[in-house]
């Protein structure tokens, strides 16, 4: 029995490594012969075409049991076709071969890919490339993973493209399987996914909704697949826009953020695996952006300026401007392309409800709206029917052609830029009142329309009527006169005042007095009226005046002091030490008006005056039964009208009585005792006494009085205060004398201070002296001189003459 007998032709084979390997195994026929053979064979396997890295093997009869041998060949051609030859070995014998056909498998195609320019809703073109490496097929195989559709086989020359169009949906994905085969061995397959493109959306449907933003709708198709849509928009003038996208699983959106005023393309796509449909579009148009109306004013009686801006990320191509006018709702428009209108023609006084929109691609914004009333005309015929020195009444006439709600009145003086309102009024004439008098007023009326005031006001000036002034005092003088004017309220620029002699009223002479800036309601006014004739009667009116105009004018007559300028005697002798003669001389009636003389013994006011005419002749006054030896003061005035003149002074003395019954009472050898009896009413040793009291003091010393500031001080440079017990001020300033006075302490029973002796004050001293009495807090002044005294001022008139205050420096005196 040969060999090969224990084999039968079945033959198992295996196929590795991509074609580079085939493994080959065989079986014993009938197992239960083993024992009948020798134990020791192995196996002979080759192949052709030998293009294995060995194409001849042996392989060892495996170890009981016996299992199938195997063979490997390493290197061959992919889906090339081999034969396999296996023989067994036994010593030296070989069995006939077993012989079988095998392939290997072929290697896949690559790069699988869809033409996407083709593809549409039911069919697709696939694409692919031939394998990496080298393999030996014939044809290609490509089939779509359903069951229903049959593959379709491709030429190895041929192009490997293949297209499917048989019973596919729109939108649906598909797994696409490509193969190489060589005789009946495919390949590995190749698969790709590839999805139908779905349907285009239908009814795409755009709304713009109030807050310019788009609505957008659309239907998907029931005979189509999609997961998602694909929304695209931009603006169709935008240069180089890629636009915005947005991916959205429902059939409607809302796009917002869009721009103003702009022309949007807006896109849909039906999204299926990735895959869009083709696309639906619309147009839709966002509304431009309101314009912000920056100036609305009236620039004339009949034109309303507008301007506006408008949103920087808004586009617009023109604006439209409407006007209404609410009394009789009549509405004009126009359109412009400019940011600016001028409204011309509109009536005057009338309210407009102002629209400003912008247009883009014929869509209006949102109105931004504006109500301005035009100017109404001014008021007509302004006049003052009335004007006193606090109040005037101001009539007018109302505008004609013009709308007009009430009036306002307002007024200020000239010299202010504070203009006063007099509130709203209704009718055409408004009194205004508690104006200050003298004082030069502007008063405007304007018409008003919804709040709205004509442009031109009508103006009128008018200077109210000065105070007159109240009161007027009068110190008078031989030549002058000096008044004291009660200033009245209100505003005073000057006084005048105008006056003549009584007995010549065409002697008409004024005199200005300025107004100080500082001077108010009360205060005094001082004027002084010179070069008059002494002892004349003259007539005053007194007139405050502002801006021109006069005020009521105050009168009064005064008279001013005549003169003396007689030559005085006096007559005394021995004999008639009880008689005082005077002799004088008439006084010029040119220098003076005066109607008689008159004579007073100021030292006795029990003696009674003497009075001559102004045209006595005698010239002699005799005064009888006085006082022997007694010094008479003796003043003579001249008279006019009860006026009288400074007096002329003189002081003298009577002689004294002589000593009568003169006897020697007692005479010795040494000495002789002389009596006599004394003489009646002299008071001669009054003067004695005063001459002993001369020198009392002279050993004490008067250095402050001494100094050069203080010298012009005293009254008299031998009577002066002693340092040790002068008076002193409270310095001021620390100006140097301004501590001195000349005044010392004299001692009382209470204090070596309780008095204070001062001269009479000199006319720059006055001040000194009333501070004196305030700091050293006197109780009471006595004054021991006359201010004149033997023709001599012995001390200067420091009291008020009347009971109105007077300063003297910081200090106010009332009597």
């Amino acid at each position: 029995m040969d060999e090969h007998d224990f084999f039968n032709d079945t033959n198992s084979s295996f196929l590795k490594d991509e074609g580079t390997m085939v493994e080959i195994m065989n079986e014993l026929n009938n197992p239960d012969q083993v024992d009948a053979l020798f134990t020791k064979f192995r196996y002979r396997v080759s192949i052709e075409p030998q293009d294995a890295f060995h194409s001849e093997l042996f392989v060892d009869k495996e170890s009981d049991p016996p299992g199938p041998a195997q063979a490997a060949f390493y290197g061959l051609i992919p889906g090339r076709a081999y034969t396999i030859t296996v023989q067994t070995l036994s010593k030296n014998q070989i069995s006939k071969p077993t012989i079988a056909q095998y392939r290997t498998v072929p290697l896949p195609p690559s790069n699988i890919t869809v033409d996407l320019d083709s593809l549409d809703s039911n069919s697709f073109v696939v694409n692919w490339q031939k394998p990496k490496a080298y393999t030996e097929f014939d044809r290609y195989q490509a089939s779509l993973t359903l069951r229903s559709t049959a593959p379709q086989t491709i030429d190895k020359d041929a192009p490997k493209v293949v297209k499917f169009s048989e019973n596919l949906e729109p939108g649906k994905t598909y797994e696409i399987v490509v193969k190489t085969v060589s005789g009946n061995v495919a390949s590995w397959p190749v698969g790709k996914n590839v999805t139908t493109r779905p349907l285009p959306v239908s009814n795409l449907f755009s709304h713009l909704t109030s807050k310019n933003e788009i609505e957008l709708k659309w239907l998907s198709s029931n005979e189509s697949v999609q997961d998602s849509f694909i929304v695209r928009y931009h603006e169709l003038e935008a240069f180089n826009s890629d636009g915005t996208v947005q991916v959205v699983k429902d059939t409607k959106v809302l796009l917002q953020n869009l721009l103003d005023g702009r022309n949007y393309s807006i896109s849909v796509f039906a999204v299926s695996n990735g895959i869009k449909s083709s696309e639906s579009i619309t147009f839709q148009t966002t509304r431009p952006a309101s314009p912000v109306i920056e100036v609305l004013e009236s620039v004339a009686e009949k034109a309303l300026n507008v301007s506006w801006k408008s949103d920087v990320t808004s586009r617009q191509d023109k604006y439209h401007i409407s006007w209404f006018r609410l009394d009789n709702k009549k509405l004009e428009s126009t359109n412009t392309d400019h940011n600016w209108i001028l409204l011309k023609d509109l009536y005057p006084g009338a309210t407009y409800r102002i629209n400003v929109s912008a247009i883009s691609y014929s869509l209006r914004s949102e109105p931004h709206t504006y109500i301005q009333t035009v100017y109404p005309k001014s008021p007509e015929s302004l006049q003052i029917v009335k004007a006193s020195n606090s109040t005037v009444i101001l009539t007018w006439s109302a505008p004609k052609q013009s709308l007009i709600d009430n009036y306002i009145v307002r007024y200020r003086p000239i010299s202010s830029s504070l203009w006063r309102e007099m509130g709203v009024i209704n009718i055409t004439s408004n009194e205004i009142k508690d104006l200050v008098a003298g004082e030069k007023y502007i008063f405007k009326v304007n018409t008003i329309a919804n709040k709205v005031e004509s442009p031109d006001a009508k103006e009128i000036e008018q200077t109210m009527y000065p105070n007159a002034i109240e009161s007027v005092t009068n110190i008078i003088g031989s030549n002058k006169i000096s008044f004291k004017l009660a200033a009245p309220s209100g505003r005073i620029d000057y006084y005048i005042i105008v006056y003549n002699p009584t007995n010549d009223p065409s002697q008409d002479n004024s005199k200005q007095i300025l107004s100080g800036n500082r001077t108010h309601f009360g205060d005094t006014v001082v004027a002084i009226i010179d070069n008059l004739k002494p002892g004349e009667l003259y007539s005053f009116r007194f007139y405050a005046v502002s801006h021109n105009l006069r005020s009521e004018e105050l009168s009064l007559q005064a008279r001013t002091k005549p003169i003396i300028n007689s030559v005085i005697n006096i007559i005394t002798n021995e004999q008639e030490t009880r008689t005082l003669g005077i002799k004088f001389t008439p006084t010029p009636r040119r220098l003076s008006t005066f109607d008689r003389y008159r004579f007073q013994l100021t030292s006795d006011s029990s003696i009674p005056a003497q009075e001559k005419l102004h045209n006595d002749t005698n010239g002699l006054v005799l005064f009888d039964n006085l006082v022997s030896g007694r010094l008479y003061n003796l003043s003579i005035w001249t008279v006019s009208s009860g006026i009288y003149s400074d007096p002329i002074i003189r002081e003298t003395r009577l002689y004294p009585e002589p000593v009568h019954n003169l006897v020697a009472k007692k005479i010795t050898n040494s000495e002789i005792t002389l009596v006599w009896d004394q003489p009646e009413d002299s008071d001669f040793r009054f003067s004695e006494e005063f001459e002993l009291l001369r020198n009392v003091g002279k050993d004490s010393f008067s250095t402050a009085a001494d100094l050069p500031v203080n010298r012009p001080k005293n009254r008299f440079t031998n009577i002066l205060p002693y340092d040790h017990s002068r008076v002193k001020l409270q310095p001021t300033d620390d100006e140097e004398g301004s501590d001195y006075i000349n005044a010392n302490y004299i001692a009382g029973s209470s204090g070596p201070r309780e008095y204070i002796v001062t001269q009479g004050p000199l006319h720059g001293t006055k001040d000194d002296f009333w501070r004196m009495c305030w700091e050293q807090n006197c109780k009471a002044i006595v004054m021991l001189t006359r201010c004149i005294e033997k023709g001599r001022e012995k001390c200067d008139h420091y009291w008020p003459f009347d009971t109105q205050p007077v300063y003297y420096g910081d200090i106010q005196v009332i009597i």
